[in-house]
C-alpha cells in the first residue's frame, strides 16, 4: 500500500497543495476530482517525484519512498497531462530507449505488448514530433505501462485517445488491477471516474474537501457544484 500523509506545497506566496493524505492500496483505483488549479496535476507529480513537496511523508507500507529515485523508476508510472517525448526520435527508439533504462529485454512491440494494442507498431519509424496530440498520448502510456509498475498515475490520459483506443486502455487497466496494481487517476470527466475507480478524492483549491466510495458520491449537480465551489461547476462533460 502507498501512504501519503500531509502532503504541502506552495509556490510563493500561493498554497498549492495545503495537507493532503490518501492511501492507495493493492488493486484499488482512486480517483482525483477537481476544477483546473485545484492541485491535481501538482499532486500527482509530487508522488512522481518530479516535483518536491514543501512538507509531508510517502510510504510503501513501513518503508520511507519519498526522494528514493531508484524506487519511482522501478515501481512508479506516470502519464503526465502534457507529455515529455523526445521529438527527435522515432516511436520504436522511443520505447527501445525506455526499455534500456528499465533494463527491460523483450521484444517491443509482441502480441500481448500494450505497445501492440495501442497500434504503435503502425508507428514505429515516425518521429515523435511528427505525431498528433493522440498518437503522443498513446506513447507516453505504453511508456508508463512498459516497466510492469506496481502504481500508476494518471493525470488526465483518456480524453486524448480515439474511442477504440481508450477502450483498450480502460481493458489493461482493469487487468492491471485485477493483477494486484493500483491506479491513481486524476480527470476533469466525472463519468470516466464514476465507472472505473473504487474511490474518489475531491480536491478544491489545494485542498481535500471529500474522500468517499464511489458508491456514496454525490450525483446531484448542486451537491457537486457546493463541493467544487467556488470555482466554475463540473459536469459529466
Amino acid at each position: 500500500m502507498l501512504i501519503i500523509r500531509g502532503i504541502k506545497k506552495s509556490y510563493g506566496k500561493k498554497a498549492v497543495l495545503e495537507d493532503i493524505s490518501l492511501s492507495l492500496r493493492t488493486g484499488e483505483a482512486v480517483g482525483i476530482v477537481g476544477h483546473n488549479g485545484s492541485g491535481k496535476s501538482t499532486f500527482l507529480s509530487i508522488i512522481a517525484q518530479l516535483v518536491r513537496p514543501d512538507a509531508g511523508e510517502i510510504h510503501e507500507d513501513d518503508r520511507s519512498v519519498l526522494g528514493d529515485r531508484s524506487y519511482v523508476r522501478e515501481h512508479i508510472g506516470y502519464i503526465p497531462q502534457n507529455d515529455w517525448l523526445l521529438s527527435d526520435l522515432t516511436v520504436k527508439e522511443t520505447l527501445k530507449f525506455w526499455q534500456s533504462i528499465h533494463r527491460i529485454n523483450e521484444p517491443v512491440f509482441a502480441a500481448d505488448s500494450i505497445a501492440g494494442q495501442l497500434g504503435l507498431d503502425l508507428l514505429a519509424g515516425e518521429k515523435v514530433g511528427t505525431l498528433s496530440g493522440g498518437m503522443q498520448k498513446r506513447l507516453s502510456i505504453a511508456l508508463a505501462f512498459l516497466h510492469h509498475p506496481r502504481y500508476l498515475l494518471i493525470d488526465e490520459a483518456l480524453p486524448a485517445l480515439d474511442r477504440a483506443y481508450r477502450f483498450a486502455v480502460l481493458e489493461r487497466l482493469a487487468d492491471f488491477r485485477d493483477q494486484g496494481g493500483a491506479v491513481l487517476y486524476s480527470s476533469h470527466r466525472l463519468d470516466d471516474v464514476r465507472a472505473f475507480c473504487d474511490r474518489i478524492l475531491v480536491l478544491r483549491e489545494g485542498k481535500a474537501v471529500l474522500c468517499v466510495r464511489t458508491e456514496d458520491f454525490p450525483t446531484d449537480g448542486e451537491t457537486l457544484d457546493a463541493l467544487l465551489n467556488p470555482l466554475e461547476s463540473m459536469t459529466d462533460g
